[in-house]
């Protein structure tokens, strides 16, 4: 059975007072669903969560590289609220949390991607029936909608939401998540060693073992903080900030934007200069203030370029 964190001091992190003013005030979602349909109104804040809250490493970009650090709870939740948002860890933090003031039974767990529990995400027990385990991720970039059941025997139906078209298959005691590769606006940047018949292994998931919060200190250091005997994160090099607004991406990545359009086609452009950053942060991302996107730019390791895409 999945290690359960009752007892544990992650269960007072986040009041249900808490959890209820995120849900109508930050959100502006209505509640009444979450006692009749407990299922149905965690997908409806699922995709209201992905409009509202973007995945993004400004802030911590915006944090003088000295002070860098795996983000508290206490800030996690300071940046959630307020609807800065913040990179895997942050989010699927938050929505545990979140989660389990509501009176949902839940799990975080460890998930792979590059590196061994470099990712966090969320089972749900016993959702739609005793014994049941549903898959929650709000915070990989990517846009999962809604709760996935893990139910399957060896893989599951194919899902599209939004551009991308994914599928999990099961591997004894290990699930993975795989991305369509064709679609996928990161096509040419997949690994060709992790693509099988057209299909990335982009996430392994330890699906049946939860952990406390304090197991991915080790793990989140090098993203967040980076390692002098490794190559520095992405998220350490480039400044991105991704939503899915009415469930449509939109995401800024350095000088390179990205939309989907109302038929799920991602359009791409390039930024020529840094106030056409900062206008299209502004419109947006305005949560976002112009000095914290003034400070992350200026970092040394980012550099823009204004000429990208120009043949």
């Amino acid at each position: 059975m999945p290690q359960r964190m009752a007892g544990s001091t992650d269960d007072k992190l986040l009041t249900s007072d808490e959890a209820f003013y995120f849900v109508q005030d930050v959100l502006g979602m209505s509640s009444i669903k979450l006692k009749d349909n407990p299922q149905e109104f965690l997908k409806d804040l699922i995709r209201t969560y992905l409009h509202h809250i973007p995945f993004s490493n400004v802030q911590n970009m915006a944090t003088p590289q000295h002070s860098r650090h795996v983000p508290t709870v206490s800030e996690i939740k300071r940046y959630i609220f307020t609807k800065i948002g913040g990179m895997c860890y942050q989010h699927n933090v938050a929505f545990y949390l979140l989660l389990k003031a509501l009176g949902y039974d839940v799990s975080l767990i460890a998930c792979d991607i590059q590196h061994p529990s470099d990712h966090a995400a969320i089972i749900v027990h016993s959702l739609t029936n005793e014994g049941s385990r549903h898959y929650v991720d709000v915070g990989n970039g990517t846009p999962l909608f809604s709760v996935v059941p893990f139910d399957f025997k060896d893989e599951s139906p194919p899902y599209h939401h939004s551009f991308l078209r994914f599928k999990f298959s099961r591997q004894g005691d290990i699930i993975y998540c795989l991305h369509q590769v064709e679609g996928h606006p990161a096509k040419q940047t997949m690994e060709a060693n992790r693509i099988t018949d057209g299909w990335y292994r982009f996430i392994t998931i330890h699906f049946k073992e939860g952990v406390a919060i304090s197991h991915f200190e080790p793990s989140m250091t090098p993203i967040y903080v980076g390692c002098s005997d490794t190559p520095k994160s992405v998220f350490l090099t480039s400044v991105r900030c991704m939503a899915f607004p009415n469930g449509r991406f939109v995401c800024i990545k350095d000088t390179t934007f990205l939309i989907e359009n109302e038929t799920g086609k991602i359009t791409k452009s390039y930024f020529r200069s840094l106030e056409e950053i900062k206008k299209a942060f502004a419109r947006y991302f305005p949560q976002v203030s112009q000095e914290m996107l003034d400070v992350a730019l200026n970092d040394e390791f980012i550099t823009l370029d204004y000429k990208k895409g120009i043949l």
